[in-house]
């Protein structure tokens, strides 16, 4: 009997444990549901907004991308505003946080060697400086945009993205200042010079300057830009740090040259744009065609959000970036323009020596300087605050006393390295610049604007319906003279003023070129020098390959039309695999694969298209 009343007791218990678990189902179902209800951007119906100062219609065509018409521009942006936090509020609050050196305050110990950098240079600060000196009309669009972005925080109410019950935060206040910090951010991603100049000094512990050209040749081989036997004036000044030289304390191997991801943001992996123009004599329409294909880093969700922008004395659709209040590339209603990085070397490295009996001191021109000092607290989520005190010489931020790889490279008791950087000029109203662009009336009032880019400089190529074509670098950078100096190819001395810059070069001195008689213009990240200046913006240009190919593709037609174009930006053919291929094709591997993967990639020519096989084996040989 005590047997059958303990079963009956079991199946008791699991009825009622059945039950338990059917109520928590129905529940989480429901509550699922309720949240996936409630999170889903509805943008039909009509919405009472406060802030906007009358109607504004959004409607999507078929393939979802926004039309904003409005009847002012201020109404427009703040509306553009709303759509950038409905669709990308997480992705426009981990943005906010990068720039402002605020990721540890939600995501704990894990990101403070980021916050730590972006607070030593300084990028909201700068912002804020900036901002101080934009129009009035620039300060009223931004807060309009920042308003329409908190407007639609506020409206997502408790059915946030989920990455914001993962990380026990709310959507943060956005303010103008915001969108000027990002901004500056882009023009970090899209300038890194600096690192080519920290791996030479880096290589000069261990290599010649002649044989570290060998390991990072300049653009032209044989000819660098700079005469300077820079790893010998390094060694003379004693300036590397001993204990990493020591043997057991380092690698046998070279330093590495890759940036860490625990180190900096940004990778460089996948980046690399192109466009070009084709002018009506080369078009089956005998209009011009434009291509652009800006792939910066892949991210999910997508860097890019489209819009269409209507109001009056606006009328722009293409590309924007959730966190600026503009089209950034794209077309009005008589030309379209299109980007791509132009890559010049506007940041240099110095080497600033410290006052060995006074650490608040450092050695200038004409004697002893004081470092510019502040305290800079970083909230950290289940940890203590951290302060963190960041220098500041004539140059600009000391960034080896927030840099691993800096610190490591050098003796920090006597020497820090203090980065010059252009965007962070007070100067610097690259926002502004873009909201007077797309209020441009045509291609020549347009052309004229790009003066007011500061920062990142960009190829852009443009188009318009009178038939031209067109070509400016837009943005700043230093002067320099070929073999004079260190030309930015390695950190230099901060205390001897032949290099320092001196100025920077005139808009009118920058490539440029207006409906060229080939018919056709092109860039790609290579190598560009205007006609009146022999010389560079850089000593370290990317490979041509991809111009190139661009140019092979359209000499290939004697016309083309829509279809050719779509063509040539799905093209996957690498120029600079083929020098490679006999190399390749004549390894033995010793690997016990090694011959399936030979006879997989004996057919290889040098197309990355996504289903070769022999591509897949290429990429990891080389």
């Amino acid at each position: 009997m005590e047997s059958f009343g303990n079963l009956a007791g079991l199946r008791k218990f699991a009825r009622l444990f059945a039950w338990a678990f059917g109520v928590i189902l129905v529940f989480c179902v429901a509550v699922t549901t309720a949240y996936l209800y409630s999170a889903k951007t509805n943008p039909s119906g009509k919405k009472v907004i406060k802030g906007i100062g009358d109607s504004v219609s959004i409607t999507f065509d078929e393939a979802d991308i926004p039309h904003i018409k409005a009847n002012s521009q201020a109404d427009a942006i703040f509306a553009l505003g709303y759509l950038h936090a409905s669709e990308r509020s997480w992705q426009m609050e981990i943005n906010r946080r990068l720039a402002s050196g605020r990721l540890s305050e939600i995501l704990g110990s894990e990101t403070l060697s980021i916050d730590r950098y972006i607070r030593t240079l300084g990028i909201k600060r700068a912002a804020e400086n900036q901002f101080d000196r934009y129009p009035i009309s620039a300060k009223r669009l931004l807060q309009a945009y920042a308003d329409g972005v908190n407007a639609a925080n506020a409206q997502l109410g408790w059915a946030l993205p989920v990455e914001y019950f993962l990380t026990g935060s709310k959507p943060g206040h956005w303010s103008p200042t915001d969108s000027v910090a990002w901004m500056l951010m882009m023009a970090y991603d899209l300038g890194g010079n600096w690192n080519q100049e920290l791996q030479r000094l880096e290589l000069s512990q261990f290599l010649s300057t002649k044989q570290i050209w060998e390991v990072m040749p300049s653009f032209e081989p044989g000819n660098p830009v700079s005469t300077m036997d820079f790893a010998k004036m390094y060694q003379d000044l004693n300036l590397y740090n001993q204990t990493s030289r020591q043997p057991h304390n380092r690698s046998k191997n070279l330093p590495a040259t890759e940036l860490s991801h625990r180190d900096l943001p940004g990778a460089t992996e996948g980046i690399g744009s192109n466009n070009w123009a084709l002018s009506g004599k080369l078009t089956v329409s005998g209009k011009p065609l434009l291509a652009n294909d800006p792939h910066l880093g892949l991210s999910a969700p997508a860097i890019w959000y489209f819009a269409h922008l209507d109001a009056p004395g606006l009328n722009v659709l293409g590309g924007t970036l959730p966190g600026i209040p503009a089209v950034i590339l794209g077309r009005a209603e008589n030309y379209a323009w299109s980007f791509t990085n132009t890559n010049p070397d506007v940041q240099d490295l110095y080497i600033e020596q410290i006052d060995t009996q006074n650490a608040g001191m450092y050695r200038g021109p004409d004697g002893p300087l004081a470092f510019k000092v502040r305290q800079e607290i970083i909230d950290v989520k289940g940890a203590p605050s951290v302060n963190i005190i960041v220098r500041e010489t004539r140059h600009g931020p000391v960034i080896s006393d927030s840099y691993a790889r800096a610190k490591r490279a050098i003796d920090t008791n006597r020497y820090a390295l203090a980065l010059r950087w252009t965007a962070l000029d007070v100067e610097n109203q690259s926002v502004a610049g873009l909201l007077e662009l797309n209020r441009a009336k045509d291609m020549d009032s347009f052309r004229h604007l790009l003066r007011k880019n500061y920062a990142p400089m960009q190829n852009v190529v443009m188009a318009d319906v009178e038939g031209n074509i067109a070509y400016q670098a837009a943005g700043v950078a230093p002067k320099r003279q070929l073999h004079h100096g260190l030309y930015g190819a390695a950190p230099a001395l901060g205390w001897d003023k032949q290099y320092d810059w001196h100025g920077y070069v005139p808009f009118e001195q920058l490539p440029s070129s207006h409906n060229p008689e080939q018919g056709w213009i092109a860039t790609a990240n290579q190598r560009i020098i205007a006609a009146n200046d022999p010389n560079p913006l850089t000593g370290d240009w990317d490979l041509s390959a991809r111009y190139e190919r661009i140019v092979d593709l359209i000499k290939s037609k004697s016309s083309h039309d829509i279809d050719n174009m779509k063509k040539m930006q799905a093209d996957t053919l690498s120029l600079t695999s083929i020098p490679l291929l006999t190399l390749f094709k004549s390894s033995v591997p010793t690997h016990p694969l090694g011959s399936k993967a030979v006879e997989l990639s004996k057919n290889f020519d040098g197309d990355m298209r996504v289903d070769s096989v022999g591509a897949l084996i290429f990429n990891a040989w080389a």
